[in-house]
């Protein structure tokens, strides 16, 4: 008996000390000075697809390292702006300010973003009167004073009549069929029809 109980003490003690020493992380930097955001002043439209972004930490040497995809990213209005792993990406909202962080256990930084508005849009309709694919794009201008920017998100592209579709960073390529189909293209889910955000469409006639 005393034999059994001298085992399973030994035993319970060796797997609580595998159990500590699967359950102790070591910190991915050590002996950190600071931890900065490497970009200032970012600007973006809101019909933008991605923006990289990147930072650094110093460490008590003086030496830096990229932390870029080490550390939490955060922005203080998803709807605006998203941050994630060193990209940025506009939200669902029609621009607006935000503040991006970066941290790493109790060092941070931030920077401030502005997402500039889309006033109005312009979507490309080429002429088609036979089957095939085609590419259909739009572009915008924005409250900064920026023009003809291609939109590359926040952009639906819809084609009825069994028309085939595939969208790659806002340019639809749409594949017809015989008959009637209407083509439309919706900016931040807009159904409103007046001017500028409201959807714009063309209806195609194919023999």
């Amino acid at each position: 008996m005393k034999l059994f109980t001298t085992t399973l003490l030994t035993t319970s003690l060796t797997l609580l000390l595998i159990g500590c020493q699967d359950n102790t992380e070591t910190p991915l930097f050590e002996d950190i000075a600071s931890l900065k955001i490497n970009e200032s002043n970012i600007t973006m439209h809101s019909t933008d697809a991605t923006k990289e972004i990147t930072a650094t930490v110093t460490y008590t040497d003086g030496t830096t390292a990229d932390a870029t995809s080490s550390i939490l990213w955060t922005s203080s209005d998803r709807d605006i702006l998203s941050a994630s792993v060193g990209k940025l990406s506009p939200g669902i909202a029609n621009g607006g300010n935000v503040t991006i962080e970066a941290s790493y256990e109790e060092y941070s930084d931030s920077v401030t973003a502005t997402v500039y508005k889309l006033t109005e849009y312009n979507a490309s309709f080429p002429d088609i009167n036979t089957t095939g694919t085609y590419l259909f794009q739009a572009y915008g201008d924005f409250e900064n004073g920026d023009t003809n920017i291609s939109i590359a998100s926040n952009i639906v592209w819809s084609a009825d009549n069994g028309a085939e579709i595939e969208v790659t960073d806002g340019v639809a390529s749409i594949t017809f069929v015989t008959g009637d189909t209407n083509v439309t293209a919706t900016v931040f889910g807009d159904t409103n029809t007046s001017s500028p955000i409201g959807p714009q469409s063309k209806i195609y006639t194919i023999n």
